[in-house]
């Protein structure tokens, strides 16, 4: 249930930036440091573009003992630094759902997709950098790759395939009060796509978030189709004009997943319009 993401272009050309990063470095021991290691850094960053961030090709990094180095980098106040600015008009994009998960709300954190802690070079590479809500990125912490050495998460910014509805909502029976809410990976999508979509959902414990938030939706659901049966209107002209504005805002959002799981079961929209609806308080 990631939300797919414009690449950020921020950055004209991310070897130059680097190069000027480094320039910036006037003072000792860091001048030296960084001029040593900068065409390293600009290799490994043209692996993470080349590869779009994958960790299992991208590799692991052997700067963790200087990450601190980095992550200064990251971390620094000083708009005079080139990275600054950009950090910071990061930092201020305005969303209503977290890119990670499709909950709404605006996400509090600027996330590393590879972290800062185990792959510092990449702490001020922009197209490494994307907001997250705090639930979502307290679970995903530091994790990148399972022990059979497949990548945990999606990329909001590189894979492409967020641009169809990644997973679809099945409501159980009864309709009345459903027992269940679950979600499935769309099978459109190829094994290899099916496969980081399920480990993403698992690892940020999408499913379990998600049965809340349907269960919640569908009695106010209810309590809506009440009410417009009582002024005669059309139940499912109202639903698909929900599932068309809750598309406006993005087609893998919770609000979209929902009322499309509504909409594309005949059976429950046949409930919902004609069906005896239970008394609710």
């Amino acid at each position: 249930m990631v939300v797919k993401l414009t690449l950020p272009n921020l950055v004209e050309d991310e070897l130059l930036f680097i190069d000027n990063v480094v320039e910036q470095r006037t003072k000792e021991p860091n001048k030296t440091f960084f001029r040593d290691y900068k065409q390293e850094w600009k290799r490994r960053i043209t692996t993470y573009l080349n590869h779009k961030g994958d960790p299992t090709i991208v590799g692991e990094s052997n700067m963790t003992p200087n990450k601190n180095k980095f992550i200064n980098l990251y971390s620094s106040k000083n708009l005079d630094n080139v990275q600054t600015p950009i950090i910071n008009k990061l930092r201020d994009r305005k969303l209503v759902y977290c890119p990670s998960c499709g909950e709404d709300g605006t996400p509090n954190t600027l996330d590393h997709y590879l972290p800062k802690d185990d792959y510092p070079e990449f702490s001020i590479l922009s197209k490494n950098l994307f907001p997250m809500c705090d639930i979502c990125q307290g679970k995903k912490s530091t994790n990148t790759i399972n022990e059979e050495g497949e990548r945990l998460f999606l990329h909001p910014y590189y894979d492409s395939f967020l641009e169809m509805q990644v997973v679809h909502l099945t409501i159980s029976k009864p309709y009345e009060s459903p027992s269940a809410f679950s979600l499935r990976v769309n099978n459109a999508l190829t094994p290899k796509q099916s496969g980081v979509v399920d480990r993403h959902i698992k690892s940020l414990d999408i499913s379990g978030r998600y049965q809340n938030y349907a269960k919640d939706q569908y009695f106010r659901l209810l309590k809506l189709v009440s009410a417009s049966r009582d002024i005669n209107k059309d139940t499912r002209e109202l639903l698909l004009a929900f599932k068309m504005m809750a598309a406006t805002k993005n087609i893998n959002s919770w609000e979209n997943i929902f009322y499309s799981g509504v909409v594309e079961d005949q059976e429950l929209m046949d409930y919902l319009s004609h069906g005896e609806l239970m008394p609710l308080r």
